[in-house]
């Protein structure tokens, strides 16, 4: 059996969704789960709530895949989603 897209979702952009606020370990853990993935998302949106931006330091260079977002405030995780559809292109989008 091959694992990967299927003919019903080989158009389908997935965009993947997560909300960080003060948890850049986890953050880090995250992504790596990810990046294990024989199938990737096609985008990975990072909003991070903390004013300061601690998740940044743990978002890997050059991988253009990820899109990184501060928000400034803690939006909490609905808004927080709201605002990463708002930046998402896939057509499906995993929330985390």
């Amino acid at each position: 059996m091959s694992i990967g897209r299927d003919i019903m979702t080989d158009n389908l952009r997935i965009s993947a969704i997560i909300i960080t606020y003060k948890r850049a370990d986890e953050l880090a853990g995250a992504l790596e789960n990810i990046f294990a993935q024989e199938l990737m998302p096609d985008e990975i949106i990072i909003i991070d709530n903390d004013p300061e931006g601690s998740g940044k330091a743990v978002i890997p260079a050059g991988n253009d895949r990820v899109k990184y977002i501060c928000s400034g405030e803690n939006l909490g995780p609905a808004a927080g989603r709201n605002l990463a559809a708002e930046h998402a292109y896939g057509d499906i989008l995993l929330l985390s």
